[in-house]
């Protein structure tokens, strides 16, 4: 009804008014575990002083470095899992290159920016999480239900993302597919020239049931999600539900939903030389900054994975979903984060690239 898209609103309007509070709590209450050998350098503690975000129009309103005061970008190598056999994999020397000077840092205001994928085919400047937007949108679903202990249905999964794309900050919603994906949508509903963002209606069932299939997915967290969900603690039932609501809403043009989708197509071959874990000090994220960095370096590909910004977006997507009970909000953020903590082990450990942690701080 009108009155309740009004209350989301509004409900919306307090989301970003108290989430420079939750990032105090957030950050305190972050679960420890194995995780922290990757991400040893901690986040700086704000200082108590005034800050004030600036912004510019449009676009670029939060780019550069307003009122953020990073002062040195710290490079740590972990090479635990590395195998010395990979070509050319990306060097302490050539990151720190790459990022530069920290006052030539672009910065970006979290909650108007997309968040892309960790796969690193792409040079434009991003921020990175697993699974981009949409893996976050399944994460917060996910510790929904293990602080409920209650499932939800496919419609509700489906209402909960139509409610969160109405009233998100950002004007676009982040999910990725690549080329061999594809191939295997084509093959499915035998349409050589499919256009997987508008096919025809009647091949629609088909291609649905064809993306629970892990190679019909070109993100690495979904397509690790449908192989093996235990692993990664969570229902195979609700994975697919998050994939259906994404494609129904995509699909559906009659919507004007379908326009704050974003979904890009990963051309290229995956070749990653590197994976990189940005951390920003506490005062960035109480300004709700991060540094946007290109996962390109000299043609080598590094996936990209800002952790810390994450937690803002997820504070957002639980503050949406959860407006009726506002109570549950903070300790489902901390389910997630710890849910997270426990995703991202089991993506580094898997990989033999080297890992570096690339901390933002200011020098005490």
């Amino acid at each position: 009804t009108q009155s309740t898209w009004g209350n989301l609103v509004c409900w919306a309007m307090m989301i970003k008014a108290i989430i420079l509070g939750l990032v105090c709590v957030l950050a305190s209450a972050t679960p420890v575990n194995d995780i922290d050998k990757y991400v040893a350098p901690k986040t700086i503690i704000a200082r108590e002083t005034p800050l004030v975000t600036k912004y510019l129009s449009h676009a670029h309103r939060a780019s550069l470095n307003f009122a953020c005061n990073v002062e040195r970008i710290t490079v740590t190598p972990n090479f635990e899992n590395f195998d010395f056999k990979i070509e050319d994999p990306v060097s302490q020397v050539e990151l720190e290159d790459h990022l530069g000077e920290v006052t030539n840092i672009e910065w970006a205001h979290v909650l108007q920016s997309s968040f892309g994928s960790t796969d690193p085919r792409g040079q434009e400047r991003q921020l990175g999480t697993l699974g981009g937007d949409l893996g976050e949108f399944l994460l917060v679903l996910n510790a929904i239900e293990k602080e409920t202990n209650q499932n939800f249905t496919d419609a509700q999964v489906l209402q909960r993302f139509k409610r969160y794309l109405t009233v998100m900050s950002k004007d676009k919603f982040y999910f990725d597919i690549d080329l061999d994906a594809i191939a295997n949508l084509k093959k499915a509903c035998n349409c050589p020239q499919l256009n997987i963002a508008d096919p025809p209606d009647s091949k629609k069932p088909v291609l649905r049931n064809s993306t629970h299939e892990a190679a019909s997915q070109g993100n690495d967290l979904f397509k690790r999600l449908l192989q093996d969900p235990e692993k990664f603690q969570v229902r195979k039932e609700l994975v697919i539900a998050v994939i259906d609501s994404f494609f129904e809403v995509m699909w559906q043009k009659a919507d004007p939903l379908h326009r704050r989708i974003r979904f890009v197509l990963l051309k290229g071959p995956l070749a990653p030389k590197g994976f990189i874990i940005v951390k920003t000090p506490g005062y960035c994220n109480a300004q709700l900054l991060a540094p946007l960095i290109s996962p390109e370096l000299c043609q080598k590909q590094m996936g990209m994975y800002h952790g810390d910004a994450a937690v803002l977006l997820r504070t957002e997507i639980a503050g949406v979903l959860l407006y009726k009970n506002p109570d549950d909000k903070n300790a489902v953020v901390l389910k997630a984060n710890a849910l997270s903590a426990d995703w991202l082990k089991l993506v580094v450990d898997s990989t033999a690239l080297p890992v570096y942690t690339v901390s933002f701080e200011q020098i005490a």
